[in-house]
């Protein structure tokens, strides 16, 4: 049997204080949302520890829930962590990251479409944000609807983007046929990182299979 988890019923504080005052600090139009990566919360928090800040309240809250959610996953329990993912995106719509593990953990529960909808209203209130296109783009792949994958990893690498969201697009095109689009993705990775030995690789063999294409066409 599970032992329940004990979470110190002073860490519900800010919890509660946020619902009351987030509404504030969406209206106060200075909201600094904090970076995607939470860092845990003190095991034994003190009032001191909080301000009445409402940002700072928000913040604490969804760490807890973040913490909360973490706990949830180690034990099996997806369907809480997920719920406490739902919180954070509630509490902070800007969360980029709760709407990524919450989707990798719906997927994972067969339950795609639902998964699928949550990254696509996240990404209507974050379009600056490549991770949430890529997470789409991401789990179409999965389940092999590479043309609608396609869609999204183009969005995802439109934006500013770590380098493997272009092999992503690049291994996306070749899976649908784009076999020009797919080296000419290869051809800016390789102007942007000219010794990088995958991306040379790639593009060298894209390049060998469209020329015997077109020697087989001629």
């Amino acid at each position: 049997m599970r032992k329940p988890m004990f979470i110190p019923a002073l860490w519900f504080v800010p919890f509660a204080l946020c619902v009351l005052l987030v509404g504030m600090c969406e209206q106060s139009g200075e909201v600094k949302h904090r970076h995607a990566t939470r860092s845990y919360m003190p095991l034994l928090p003190s009032f001191k520890h909080y301000t009445h800040d409402a940002v700072t309240v928000r913040d604490q809250a969804v760490d807890i829930l973040w913490l909360m959610s973490d706990r949830y996953f180690h034990i099996g329990d997806y369907e809480s962590a997920v719920r406490m993912h739902y919180g954070s995106i509630a509490l902070d719509p800007h969360f980029v990251e709760a709407y990524s593990v919450a989707a990798w953990l719906l997927d994972s529960m067969d339950r795609t479409q639902e998964a699928l909808l949550l990254l696509e209203n996240g990404f209507k209130i974050n379009k600056s944000s490549y991770q949430i296109p890529f997470d789409i783009g991401f789990i179409l792949t999965r389940h092999k609807k590479f043309e609608e994958a396609v869609k999204w990893y183009e969005i995802a690498s439109a934006l500013p983007a770590p380098f493997w969201v272009k092999h992503a697009l690049a291994k996306a095109y070749e899976r649908v046929g784009r076999l020009e689009d797919a080296l000419r993705v290869w051809r800016e990775r390789l102007n942007e990182a000219p010794e990088d030995a995958v991306v040379k690789r790639n593009y060298e063999r894209l390049k060998k299979m469209l020329e015997e294409k077109m020697k087989s066409k001629g």
